[in-house]
Parts: structure tokens; C-alpha cells; sequence
């Protein structure tokens, strides 16, 4: 796979890319920011003014990404939020001020991630909240600000999962609650 970053649905490719530093005065995306299997990225530092991105963020396939901390400021993703197949990542607490994602969110297939944390925030996903097939996830307690998701919410495949504590704010799920196949619950 070629590594790509697309800011604004520009790709950047091609490149070993390592860090962003070179990005931290960024304060608002109006359409995308995308990561795309970038194997050298370890972290997104270089995103740490980053507020409100108007369309997706989308994280996927970076094999030597750790954790999300350079995204501490993110607030407000428009769209959705997909972060997927990110075998290295173990936490996501960067995503601390994040308090709404206007569409879906997707937390998927992170090998290594045993929590989300780093949501304790947020409140809202107005469509769907899928947290499916994180092998080393035992809990959802960062979810606990939760209460609203406006279409779907998903928990399946997640192995470790051990209970839904952090689930105690949610108030309303507009269609459909659907927990499978989570061995350990």
C-alpha cells in the first residue's frame, strides 16, 4: 500500500511520511482529513490545533500509529470518524475534547486498543457508533458522557469486552441496539 494523507481530499502519497509536524497552526479542515496507511507514522502531533473538521476523519491502516494524542483539541468532526485497522494503536485519548460527531463513528478491527477512553466528552454521534471487532477491547467506559446516538449502536466481535458500564448516560438511540458475539460479556 502507498502511504497517503489527504487534507481536504489533496493526497499527499508516495512519501514515507514519519510526523505532521509540520501542520500544528492548523485550526479547521472544511471537508476531509483522511491518514491512510502510512506504516512510519507513529503519531499525529502536528494536528495539535486542530479544532473542527467539517466533513470525515478518517484513520486507517497506519501499522506503527500508537495513540491519537496530537488531536487533543478536535472538538467537532461534521460528518463521520472512522478509525480502522490501526493494529498498534492502544489508546485514543487524544480525542478527549471531542463532544459530537455530526454521522457516524467507526472504531474497527484496532488490535491492540482495550478502551475508548479518550471519549469521556462526547455526547453525540448523530447517526451510527460502531465499536466492532477490537480484539484487546475490555471496556467502553469512555463512552460515559454518551447520551445520544441518533441511528444505531454497535458492539460486536470485541472478544475482551468485559462489561457496558460506560454506557450509563445513554438516553436514546433513535433505531436499533445491537450487542453479538462479545465472548467475555
Amino acid at each position: 500500500m502507498r502511504p497517503l494523507l489527504f487534507v481536504g481530499h489533496r493526497p499527499i502519497q508516495d512519501n514515507p511520511l514519519y510526523g505532521i509536524d509540520g501542520l500544528a497552526a492548523l485550526t479547521t479542515v472544511g471537508q476531509g482529513l483522511e491518514i491512510w496507511y502510512s506504516p512510519w507514522l507513529t503519531h499525529v502531533d502536528g494536528f495539535s490545533s486542530l479544532t473542527t473538521v467539517g466533513g470525515h476523519v478518517t484513520i486507517w491502516g497506519n501499522s506503527g500509529l500508537t495513540q491519537l494524542d496530537g488531536l487533543s483539541a478536535l472538538t467537532t468532526v461534521g460528518e463521520g470518524m472512522t478509525i480502522h485497522g490501526n493494529i498498534s494503536l492502544t489508546q485514543i485519548d487524544g480525542l478527549a475534547a471531542l463532544t459530537s460527531v455530526g454521522e457516524d463513528l467507526h472504531i474497527e478491527a484496532n488490535d491492540a486498543l482495550t478502551q475508548v477512553d479518550g471519549l469521556s466528552a462526547l455526547t453525540t454521534v448523530g447517526w451510527d457508533l460502531e465499536i466492532l471487532n477490537n480484539d484487546a477491547m475490555t471496556q467502553v467506559d469512555g463512552l460515559s458522557a454518551l447520551t445520544t446516538v441518533g441511528w444505531s449502536l454497535s458492539l460486536g466481535f470485541d472478544g475482551a469486552l468485559t462489561q457496558l458500564d460506560g454506557l450509563s448516560a445513554l438516553t436514546t438511540v433513535g433505531q436499533n441496539l445491537i450487542i453479538l458475539v462479545n465472548g467475555a460479556l
